[in-house]
């Protein structure tokens, strides 16, 4: 699961690259025992296991590690609604559409072979 998303971004980061695009990202930062009980008050829950198997296999971004991720703004669960977090936001989408993405490099590309 880890790796589909990782392509899924690095397929995608690539993608706007090559048309002059601004790439950002918004990374929802939520604890798994909150996701846990909130999916038990829903309707039609989604089977705890997959919550955990997801939980394990996602990745925060890491901005030292992968040049797509350096537009990337962390939102921790509980604090979205306050006023500084809208302007992050605003500011990331008006950073990435001045900058666009640069080239992929050589070591970008072969983490993606070894996530295939």
């Amino acid at each position: 699961m880890g790796c589909f998303i990782f392509l899924y971004i690095f397929f995608f980061s690539k993608h706007v690259h090559v048309v002059g695009l601004g790439f950002a990202q918004i990374y929802l930062e939520c604890p798994l025992e909150v996701s846990v009980s909130r999916n038990s008050k829903r309707k039609l829950p989604v089977p705890e296991v997959s919550l955990r198997r997801v939980a394990d296999a996602l990745e925060p971004p890491c901005q030292d590690k992968h040049q797509w991720e350096q537009r990337t703004l962390t939102v921790k669960w509980g604090t979205f609604d306050t006023k500084p977090s809208w302007f992050q936001v605003f500011d990331l989408l008006k950073e990435s559409l001045e900058n666009p993405v640069p080239p992929l490099t050589e070591e970008d590309t072969s983490l993606k072979v070894m996530c295939s």
